[in-house]
């Protein structure tokens, strides 16, 4: 629905497209197994057939042990074209002492 919003009304978003920034902080490995399988593969569709935004990448703040699991079998769900476009994950360390990371996935 905000995409919906900010597609109509900034352009710059349209031209430029989006990256998704997603704090996991508190969130367990035993979430993310309450994903179905058909949900990440409807999502996949949208993102990579069905919306008009072009994906710059997904940031993940705090990202939980099972992410690197979970971020694996959600590229294997997309198109061979996405697969090439997604980078190797790696982690920034801000260097706060809260130890924050960045983990890039697109």
């Amino acid at each position: 629905m905000i995409n919906d919003i900010l597609m109509r009304d900034d352009d710059q978003m349209v031209i430029c497209g989006m990256a998704l920034i997603i704090d996991l902080k508190g969130v367990t490995a035993n979430h993310l197994m309450h994903f179905e399988m058909d949900l990440l593969r409807k999502v996949a569709i949208l993102n990579q057939d069905a919306s008009p935004l072009r994906m710059q990448g997904i940031h993940l703040l705090h990202p939980p042990p099972g992410a690197q699991t979970a971020l694996n079998i959600f590229n294997g769900l997309l198109s061979e074209k996405n697969q090439h476009k997604r980078h190797v994950p790696f982690i920034l360390h801000l260097g706060d002492d809260r130890a924050q990371f960045f983990m890039l996935v697109y």
